[in-house]
């Protein structure tokens, strides 16, 4: 009983917390939560749970575990792990609005667009937690808008994200199966000064992205890969035979500061900072020999290098300020980033016969793009179980480009310097926006609000100098609880997408060695989102299981399709809006404990989406599915925590079944991938640290293609050749040291 008493002080003691940074209304349904659910002697390690679906996840729950930091909290909330796999940073994000999951800290999203989300929790200790919230309800208190679960980490009274007079480090051994190895990590350092808590850290990556999703990261997540080409002249005969290596160089460096001062008034200013220089060296090298049309092998070799610098800094402040004032509360968001860039591209060909070496392409690309968001907006409760939120936002979005071109005017293998083009593309955009929460009762939740955005875009082209769009955003999402433990959910939604500025400028095409033309006429997507899903809680926290069903009505697809005048003979493509285009899908996700085979410190977490995407392509009038969208994506997660041991382990699957389709107006590339594997093991040592050993990408993320080259055009139908490659990347591998000082 005195445990439970204990319990007891430590979740109520969270509340006076939540008053301050959520809301009193929002408080009050969590004391009431505290209330509702007393812990037993056999609970106490098991989340509380409300009538309204909401979980909070306590001391004694994390009691049971070996901790450092807040994101080793969270992986062990069953259903949380996927979502930090997938949350990343919003900087795609269109401003500050609605995002799928929410992950909070103080009931508060970050004033930042560009920090990692998962980077900052490892810099929270999690000694300065009290507790987790999962929210299921409206997002009534929170400020936000979520179309999925809401994830509130709640700091100790007194404390903030930075803690005080306390530091973290990781030191990395990283290596791959190729012989690449080298070392990096992390420190922060967190103190206080009076009524101001800061961190500052600093973080040295030397992996590329590692993608935590079936559709596989960025692109460029690999230190080496290998890919084998073959290439096919239209009669089927292999016109060339080409072994490829491919490295990449990743110096990522990251420089973070955030801080949090709290006035006499309650009121509160946090400030984030982050300063980010990326470097990167990516080369492919390529022996190919070359075959005639009967099948004969061409006398000599050619060996090609194709080389890839850049350098990208990104440079982000933010801040936040809330205050109380009157019945509700006053929130204003300022952001402001800028991400200059530098590209050079080179790629020389070299006769192995003659030693003859050729300048096949050359480009440099300078490019810096900002984002400046202010939003503000002011909450309190209207009537019994309502809050109203109004709030407006304004922001101005910026692509400058400077991009020199070369030619081979005199055909002797050198690239000459040519015309340099320039371009630019400025967005001023603002929003006012009203959201109404509804606690209807015990069962039902009603979150429904309503936006208009209006925009106006200059660009480089004369003949386009002024473009102007308004947008009517509505968005209604109903819950409802048949059972305790059982969810109804049904959401209607119109958003608007972010634009891509490389859109409407003139872009260097690294794999085809040409300039592309941009669109200044590009609109963004608008896209009807239609959903409803259920959701089940197992008895005693031991998991969620969730049916999801989803359409998407999508109007003004962005994909590529025919576009200006022809260019010597052959007609030009560049990025275009497609009237319609539509995707339907179903995803299954559980997360449960294997409670009944005797681990109930072991979870499972699963995920199946299934996905039917019909778009008309604009170059053969065929219908085709959208663009990078795979038909079905599976994953598979396991962890088992040994506690007694004061250690886990576990793996990670992802797969994806269908092929790819990219489509341009003289080219047609299929990709098929397979699937890839990660596992860890990790052991808490004496004086607080912490030895982890990672696996990335045990399949070696195998990868297959087949792309057609047309002579003139798609719809022209006469094929120049036709490519096959199969492709593997490196097995990576990191031994972590982690600890506090």
């Amino acid at each position: 009983m005195n445990k439970n008493k204990t319990v007891m002080a430590v979740l109520s003691s969270g509340v006076a917390a939540i008053a301050v940074l959520t809301g009193t209304a929002h408080a009050q349904s969590v004391q009431q939560l505290i209330n509702a659910v007393p812990l037993t002697s056999t609970e106490e390690t098991e989340a509380a749970a409300s009538p309204e679906g909401n979980q909070v996840y306590g001391k004694a729950f994390f009691a049971q575990y070996t901790m450092s930091n807040a994101e080793d909290m969270l992986r062990r909330i069953p259903g949380v792990t996927a979502i930090l796999d997938s949350i990343g940073t919003n900087n795609q994000q269109r401003g500050l609005g609605a995002g799928g999951d929410q992950l909070l800290i103080g009931g508060k999203r970050m004033a930042s667009k560009s920090t990692d989300v998962t980077a900052t929790l490892r810099r929270i200790r999690a000694t300065t937690v009290d507790h987790v919230e999962l929210i299921r309800g409206t997002s009534a208190g929170t400020g936000v808008l979520s179309e999925g679960l809401i994830v509130n980490i709640v700091l100790k009274p007194g404390t903030s994200a930075t803690g005080g007079g306390s530091g973290n480090f990781e030191l990395n051994q990283r290596f791959d199966n190729e012989g690449w190895h080298d070392v990096d990590g992390l420190v922060s350092w967190s103190s206080s000064l009076g009524r101001l808590t800061y961190t500052l850290g600093y973080e040295r990556n030397l992996f590329t992205p590692t993608g935590n999703t079936p559709s596989g990261g960025e692109g460029g997540d690999y230190t080496i890969k290998f890919h084998d080409e073959v290439y096919y002249y239209p009669n089927g005969v292999v016109q060339q035979v080409r072994p490829q290596t491919w490295e990449r160089q990743h110096h990522k460096n990251i420089f973070t500061a955030q801080s949090v001062y709290n006035f006499e008034d309650g009121s509160q200013l946090n400030l984030n900072f982050l300063y980010q220089p990326l470097p990167i060296k990516a080369a492919d090298k390529t022996t190919y020999t070359a075959f005639t049309t009967a099948g004969v092998q061409v006398p000599g070799q050619t060996f090609e290098i194709h080389q890839n610098y850049s350098i990208k800094q990104v440079f982000e402040v933010g801040s936040e300020y809330e205050r109380k004032i009157g019945p509700g509360t006053f929130d204003i968001i300022v952001i402001h980033s800028r991400t200059p860039a530098k590209t050079k591209d080179y790629r020389n060909r070299t006769n192995l016969m003659t030693g003859f070496v050729a300048e096949v392409s050359k480009n440099s690309n300078k490019q810096n793009t900002g984002e400046d968001v202010i939003r503000a907006q002011y909450s309190w409760p209207v009537l019994k179980g309502m809050t109203l939120t109004l709030g407006a936002e304004g922001a101005e979005n910026t692509l400058n480009q400077r991009n020199q071109i070369y030619f081979d005017y005199n055909k002797d293998g050198k690239q000459d310097i040519g015309p340099e083009n320039t371009a630019f593309v400025h967005e001023k955009r603002g929003e006012v926006f009203a959201i109404h929460n509804w606690t209807i009762s015990n069962q039902a939740t009603l979150e429904s609000s309503v936006s208009y955005e209006f925009a106006n875009i200059t660009t480089h082209f004369p003949a386009i100098p002024l473009q102007n769009y308004g947008f009517l955003k509505p968005r209604f999402d109903f819950r409802y609880n048949l059972t305790p433990a059982d969810r109804l959910r049904f959401k209607v939604e119109r958003t608007i997408s972010q634009l891509n500025f490389n859109n409407f400028v003139p872009i260097y095409n690294t794999v085809d060695s040409r300039l592309d033309p941009g669109n200044a006429r590009i609109a963004p997507e608008k896209t009807w989102n239609y959903e409803t899903s259920i959701e089940h809680r197992l008895a005693k926290d031991q998991g969620t299981m969730q049916a999801r069903l989803f359409y998407k009505d999508i109007t003004d697809h962005i994909d590529r399709g025919p576009f200006g005048s022809p260019v010597g003979g052959l007609p030009q493509s560049a990025p275009i809006n497609i009237p319609k285009a539509s995707d339907l899908g179903i995803e299954l996700t559980s997360s449960t404990r294997l409670t009944l085979l005797g681990l109930p410190n072991a979870q499972v977490t699963g995920r199946y989406q299934y996905q039917d995407s019909k778009v008309i392509d604009p170059f053969t009038g065929r219908e085709r599915p959208i663009y990078n969208l795979w038909d079905q994506e599976f994953s598979l997660g396991f962890r088992h925590d040994l506690t007694k041991l004061k250690g886990s382990y576990g793996f990670l699957y992802l797969a994806t079944d269908g092929i790819t389709t990219t489509s341009d107006i003289r080219t047609l590339q299929l990709l098929k991938r397979g699937p890839r594997l990660s596992v860890f093991a990790e052991k808490a040592l004496p004086k607080d640290l912490t030895l982890r050993f990672e696996i990335y990408n045990l399949t070696g993320s195998h990868e297959s293609s087949y792309r057609a080259l047309y002579n003139v055009s798609q719809a022209n139908g006469a094929v120049n050749r036709t490519e096959t490659f199969q492709e593997t990347r490196d097995i990576r591998y990191v031994i972590r040291l982690r600890g506090k000082f």
